[in-house]
């Protein structure tokens, strides 16, 4: 069985636990995913495979893509269409206009409001749990940072509707932006469709059907790290570092520096970083 990742196309209604289950039972080993997708979002679930799975660590925080179907006029418990409808105006008068300047203001780093119905923890306990029981909490703000964002299409009408591509950090709630869009154009909006694009440098590009996995779909353990600083060792080298012996490094690397560390064959070794003057093994995943 190959240890690394394989890039799902999640359909809308499972959760993202229901896919790494899913995974855990085709290819029959632990997996992990590296980022939730909302149930009735689809799009890329990037999954960790056996031993990726140590290596979840250095990828949850990566940029995203998203394509997002937003609906002015209306406004929900939960920011998208799985909530309970809580406002409704006619949107007749928005202009395409508006919700360009709308997403021109979204682009940037701001503080975002994390949504009620999220898994964040807040008192050790999902906010979601917290909302179903009609608890009062305050959510949290969190800075999140929009790259990117592009209208893609403008539909006037009672209930508008805009199409929006995003490029955000981790962490980043569209069906938040989507709201955050509507108070710009003076509006209440939701989010009305999902889909996820990218996760890093997992793309639909290298995404599968859930009947497509199998162990020839599982990206090497050294995918992700492709634009990593690197360092390629002989075998014997490979074993010092898996066994956490000292491995002398060149004094012109940065302390501190974390690199790939990966044998001549390509394959990924480990996870390192410049500790005065050797290396040190920061996650092995080599045999």
């Amino acid at each position: 069985m190959k240890d690394g990742f394989v890039v799902l196309w999640k359909p809308p209604g499972p959760t993202s636990h229901d896919l790494v289950q899913f995974s855990r039972r085709r290819l029959g080993v632990r997996c992990g995913h590296l980022g939730t997708l909302d149930p009735l979002a689809s799009g890329i679930l990037a999954v960790a495979v056996g031993r990726g799975r140590r290596l979840i660590q250095y990828l949850v925080g990566l940029d995203k893509s998203y394509w997002s179907e937003i609906w002015f006029g209306l406004a929900t418990a939960t920011g998208d269409l799985a909530g309970e409808l809580s406002a409704q105006v006619q949107a007749t008068e928005l202009t395409e206009r508006q919700v360009w300047d709308g997403i021109s203001g979204l682009i940037g780093t701001h503080s975002q409001r994390v949504p009620l119905a999220s898994a964040v923890k807040v008192a050790g306990k999902p906010l979601y749990e917290r909302f179903r029981k009609g608890e009062q909490v305050v959510a949290p703000l969190r800075p999140v940072t929009v790259h990117q964002a592009r209208l893609l299409a403008f539909l006037p009408g009672p209930v508008a509707r805009a199409a929006v591509l995003w490029e955000v950090s981790s962490g980043t709630y569209i069906r938040t932006l989507a709201e955050e869009l509507g108070a710009a154009c003076a509006l209440p909006a939701t989010l009305a469709s999902l889909v996820r694009l990218r996760v890093g440098p997992f793309g639909d590009g290298q995404a599968i059907s859930l009947g497509e996995l199998d162990s020839a779909a599982v990206l090497p353990l050294a995918y992700p790290f492709s634009s990593w600083p690197s360092w390629i060792v002989d075998g014997p080298t490979a074993k010092r570092i898996q066994q956490g012996q000292q491995v002398p490094v060149d004094p012109a690397v940065p302390a501190g520096l974390s690199v790939a560390i990966s044998e001549t064959s390509g394959q990924l070794w480990a996870i390192g970083r410049r500790e005065a003057a050797h290396w040190r093994a920061l996650t092995v995943v080599g045999e």
